[in-house]
Parts: structure tokens; C-alpha cells; sequence
């Protein structure tokens, strides 16, 4: 059986151009693979390869917050990978709400081109884990690896030495009033771990 074609879609940070101040990256298309597609090259072995990546700013991608801006935007990638006649697709998301729709969209769209997706992507599925885990969602989307529940909530125990500070403990996302305990324990939800449910599978704190 001959290689698989897939094509990657990644953000800016992955593709090495920079943080949030490079955000607003426009799309482009880059040969071959870029970044933490190796990892998936090695996974693959002879039975598929990334042909082409997709890079897009966070922002740029996000802020098409209008329903004809994301239809427009899910349009150009199915028809992308129709044009290059692949095999399957790999997606990936970072963030909660409207880029739980452009995922659902993208994967919809490749799927009516009878192209194979995966979906990549962390789940906020409530502290007990028995909510919707993302805010969209389409029978289409039938093969998911999941990067945990970034709801779930964990207990940190003290340590003797800690580099920075804990001022922040109680206000970032996951942590609340009373996230540092009299024993010096820090309990908070997996989110507040920065990278915790990395959806390219970088951590193993909530996924195995």
C-alpha cells in the first residue's frame, strides 16, 4: 500500500515564528514538514507523510468571528486539501468556544471532500467531566485524540523552593479563591498547569 498523504495545520507559535505578538500571521503554505509535525513523521513510519503544512496566526484565524468569515475560511481549507488529493488530515485547536466552531467547520468541510480527519485538541469537559467537552460538534467528527480534561482538578503539594511567584495562583484560568491551602498545597484546575493538555501531545499529566 502506498504512503498516505496527510497535510498539517498548525498556529504561529508551533511553526516558530513567534508568540502572541506575531498572532495576526497571515495563512501561508509551507512544503513538507514544519515543526512538531516531526513527531508525527516519526509515528507515521512508512505508512503516511505530511506533504505540505498550514500555518495560521491565533488571531488571525479567531477574530473571523462572523459566520460568513468562517465559512469562508473552512471553504478555502477543504479546497486545499482537495486540490492536493490527500488522504487524511491532522487538526489541532488551542483555545475554548469560537475555535471549537472553526474545528467542527474544517473537519465537516474535509470530510464532504472523502478525506480522513483527526482531531487533535484538549476537552473542557466540567470538574467531574460529564459536560459537552467542546462547544461544537458533528457526527462527522468520529476519530479524536483527546490532550485531557483541562477542567479536572488536581492538588500540587508543597515544594520546599519555588521559582517566580504564587501571587497569580488564585486569578489565573483554573486557579480560584482558595487554590493555595493552609498546608501550602495548591489545588487547581488542570488548565492552570501552563501546557498540561497540550493538544500535540507534548505532556502526559492527563493523557496517556
Amino acid at each position: 500500500m502506498s504512503k498516505l498523504r496527510v497535510v498539517h495545520y498548525i498556529n504561529q507559535f508551533y511553526a516558530g515564528i513567534g508568540g502572541e505578538e506575531f498572532a495576526d500571521h497571515k495563512p501561508e503554505l509551507r512544503e513538507g514538514v514544519v515543526g512538531p509535525g516531526m513527531a508525527f513523521t516519526g509515528a507515521f513510519g512508512d505508512k503516511a507523510e505530511i506533504v505540505c503544512t498550514v500555518v495560521c496566526g491565533d488571531s488571525y484565524f479567531n477574530e473571523n468571528v462572523y459566520l460568513a468569515d468562517k465559512e469562508r475560511s473552512s471553504d478555502w481549507t477543504a479546497k486545499l486539501v482537495d486540490y492536493l488529493d490527500l488522504d487524511g488530515v491532522i487538526i489541532s485547536q488551542e483555545g475554548f468556544g469560537n475555535p471549537d466552531t472553526d474545528l467542527i467547520m474544517n473537519c465537516k468541510k474535509i470530510e464532504e471532500t472523502d478525506t480522513h480527519t483527526v482531531i487533535i485538541t484538549d476537552e473542557y469537559a466540567g470538574r467531574d467531566g460529564t459536560s459537552q467537552s467542546l462547544a461544537d460538534a458533528d457526527p462527522r467528527a468520529d476519530a479524536l485524540v483527546t490532550g485531557g480534561n483541562a477542567n479536572q482538578v488536581v492538588t500540587l503539594p508543597k515544594l520546599d523552593r519555588v521559582i517566580g511567584t504564587l501571587d497569580y495562583t488564585e486569578k489565573i484560568a483554573g486557579g480560584f479563591a482558595g487554590s493555595i491551602e493552609e498546608d501550602g498545597s495548591i489545588t487547581v484546575e488542570l488548565q492552570a498547569i501552563t501546557g498540561s493538555t497540550n493538544e500535540l501531545g507534548f505532556s502526559r499529566l492527563s493523557a496517556r
